[in-house]
């Protein structure tokens, strides 16, 4: 990671995480790296936090899409 540009592991991280594989278990597995990773270099951990993000508000969508939810609540 040190040894490469900030764009090249961006690419490297977005390109690689599993981010169409949208199932809890892909979270929990995202989850587990992050715990066993927390002295992985800060840019890395943020870019994955940031697909980690992404994937649960995908999650959080197709719930709401299963579930029949027609509105947003305050809206």
């Amino acid at each position: 990671w040190a040894e490469r540009s900030i764009q090249i592991g961006m690419h490297v991280v977005r390109g690689l995480f599993p981010g169409l594989q949208d199932s809890p278990e892909t979270l929990a597995a995202t989850d587990a790296w992050l715990t066993g990773h927390a002295d992985a270099a800060p840019a890395l951990r943020r870019l994955v936090l940031e697909s980690r993000d992404d994937l649960a508000r995908a999650l959080r969508g197709q719930e709401c899409d299963a579930s029949g939810v027609t509105t947003v609540r305050g809206v």
